[in-house]
């Protein structure tokens, strides 16, 4: 996994993530799963990167070690499992009150530990595949995202959403958004793309590519980039 600068993932979640999770926002409301005192059994499901993954099953505990995750947490309704977040999620207001366990590319692992998650969620364009190998050595199960476009946006949530045993919200959740990027289309009928340039990075000058959830986004708000590179 390489990690990006924290502005181009910022930037990046600005412009898709957060913007689809916020349109989800009722299936907040929903309650989360009952937690049992049994111990836990285990399930195995392979992640967006395509590694096996061992999961403790109910999920109690989830740490997320990315802003987009975060939301995705709370939008499922499911953050009063949510332990432990990064430095840099402040959306909802309420994962400000979550404990740290630092940023996203080197996070605490003595912090995660002490929070005994069952799961640890990442992203592999954001986080270290080195954190995810320390996190095996310590025994924890982290689960991978790996999405490229707005549809992939929607299918990952809906996938990580029975990963983390709600798939009634995430169902919900994928349904809101369909039907709002759908309005989206249909308000925006014929009118001619606006070219635009879409700054990630300062200094030095960096945009997006064409084949980047980002690029996807601003076809689907009716703009293209000016950048017609890879």
């Amino acid at each position: 996994m390489k990690a990006l600068p924290r502005p181009l993932f910022r930037s990046a979640i600005a412009g898709t993530i957060a913007v689809l999770l916020a349109c989800a926002a009722p299936a907040r409301a929903q309650s989360p799963s009952p937690i049992s005192a049994a111990s836990p059994s285990y399930r195995e499901v392979t992640d967006e990167t395509g590694r096996a993954v061992r999961i403790p099953q109910p999920v109690r505990r989830i740490v997320s070690l990315a802003p987009s995750l975060t939301e995705t947490v709370y939008a499922l309704g499911l953050q009063d499992h949510l332990v432990g977040d990064t430095d840099f999620c402040d959306y909802p207001a309420d994962a400000q009150k979550k404990t740290k366990v630092g940023g996203g590319i080197n996070p605490s692992l003595e912090i995660i530990a002490s929070l005994r998650p069952d799961i640890v969620l990442v992203t592999k364009s954001f986080n270290r595949l080195e954190t995810v190998h320390s996190l095996e050595n310590l025994g924890i199960s982290s689960y991978a995202t790996d999405p490229h476009t707005l549809d992939e946006i929607v299918a990952s949530s809906k996938k990580l959403s029975d990963v983390l045993g709600a798939p009634e919200a995430g169902a919900s959740v994928a349904g809101d958004m369909h039907r709002r990027l759908a309005d989206l289309q249909k308000h925006l009928g014929s009118l001619s793309p606006k070219r635009v340039l879409f700054v990630v990075w300062t200094q030095p000058l960096i945009s997006i590519g064409k084949d980047t959830f980002i690029a996807d986004a601003l076809r689907r708000a009716g703009a293209v980039s000016i950048v017609d590179s890879d």
